[in-house]
C-alpha cells in the first residue's frame, strides 16, 4: 500500500486517476489544515497517474502528473540496427529497430515515392521498434529521430536495390591468341583422310576401320561397290479390300553396282 499526500484548498476533492484504462481511481478530501492523504495499492509495474483537485461545485482548480516504478532512462546514440543497408525485403512486413533518446519519436519515411510513414517512440531503455510493409520495388527510406520537436538523428536506407549494369571495355579474357589445343584422346574427334571414292571423303577412325573398308573395296574385283539398300513397303488389303491400314510386311532388297576399279588415296 502506497500513501499519496499533498496540500490543497480545504473542502476540495483530490483525485488520483491512473492513465491506463481499467484501473480504478481513488479520491480524498483536503482537510481544514490544507493537507490531504490517500492510500492506494500498487504492484511492481510502472504507473502513470493524473492527480487533480476540484471544488465542491466540480470546477477543476489544479492538475499534475506523477510516474511511479518507471525504469531508469538510458540515453543511447541514434542508430538503426535493422534492417541492414542494401538488403532485400520484397513483399514482406519488415521490422525496423534501433536505439535513441528515451521519449523521442522515430519516423520511417519513404522518400522515392508516396507512402504512409511509420512512427515509434524510444522506450526508457533507449530502444525502439516499428514495422512497415515493403513491396517488391526499390525503397529509399529516411529514418529520423525527433526529441522535443527538434530532429537530432537521421540515417538513410536503400532496400530492394536494382542491380546496376557494369560497363567494361571489350576484351577477350580467354583464350590467348596463338593458343594450341590437343584433344585428350585420338578418339575424341574423327580424323578424315580422303579416299576420293565416288567423289566423297571417307572418315578414318582410330581403329583403322576406314582403311579396312578401303581394302575391302579394292578386293571386290572389278570395283564392286555396295549401294545402300532400298526399302519397299507393301500394304496388304484388309478383309474389306482396303489397303489404308498399317503395313503388314516389309521387304528388303540390296543391289550391287559394278564400277571400274577406282584408285584409293590412303
Amino acid at each position: 500500500m502506497v500513501a499519496f499526500t499533498g496540500t490543497g484548498t480545504p473542502g476540495s476533492t483530490i483525485t488520483i486517476d491512473p492513465k491506463v484504462d481499467g484501473l480504478a481511481k481513488v479520491t480524498t478530501q483536503v482537510t481544514l489544515n490544507g493537507k490531504w492523504s490517500v492510500n492506494r495499492y500498487l504492484g511492481s509495474g510502472a504507473y502513470d497517474f493524473d492527480v487533480y483537485q476540484t471544488t465542491p461545485e466540480g470546477e477543476e482548480t489544479g492538475r499534475t502528473s506523477i510516474q511511479i516504478n518507471q525504469p531508469a532512462s538510458v540515453t543511447r546514440p541514434f542508430v538503426v540496427t535493422s534492417p541492414v543497408e542494401g538488403s532485400d525485403h520484397k513483399n514482406e512486413l519488415v521490422t525496423f529497430t534501433g536505439t535513441g533518446t528515451p521519449g523521442s519519436e522515430v519516423r520511417v519515411h519513404v522518400s522515392n515515392f508516396t507512402s504512409v510513414d511509420a512512427t515509434a517512440q524510444v522506450a526508457s531503455n533507449g530502444h525502439w521498434s516499428v514495422s512497415k510493409w515493403l513491396g517488391g520495388g526499390t525503397y529509399v527510406l529516411d529514418v529520423t529521430q525527433t526529441t522535443n520537436g527538434a530532429a537530432n538523428g537521421s540515417t538513410t536506407l536503400h532496400l530492394n536495390k536494382t542491380a546496376t549494369p557494369i560497363d567494361q571495355p571489350f576484351a577477350i579474357t580467354s583464350h590467348a591468341d596463338g593458343d594450341t589445343f590437343t584433344p585428350r584422346s585420338r578418339g575424341d574427334v574423327p580424323r578424315y583422310r580422303s579416299c576420293r571414292r565416288n567423289g566423297h571423303a571417307r572418315p578414318r577412325s582410330r581403329s583403322g576401320e576406314g582403311h579396312d573398308a578401303g581394302q575391302q573395296h579394292r578386293g571386290m574385283g572389278g570395283g564392286e561397290v555396295a549401294r545402300p539398300r532400298s526399302l519397299h513397303l507393301h500394304r496388304q488389303p484388309d478383309d474389306e479390300g482396303r489397303s489404308d491400314h498399317h503395313p503388314r510386311s516389309v521387304h528388303h532388297h540390296a543391289r550391287r553396282v559394278t564400277h571400274p576399279p577406282a584408285r584409293s588415296e590412303y
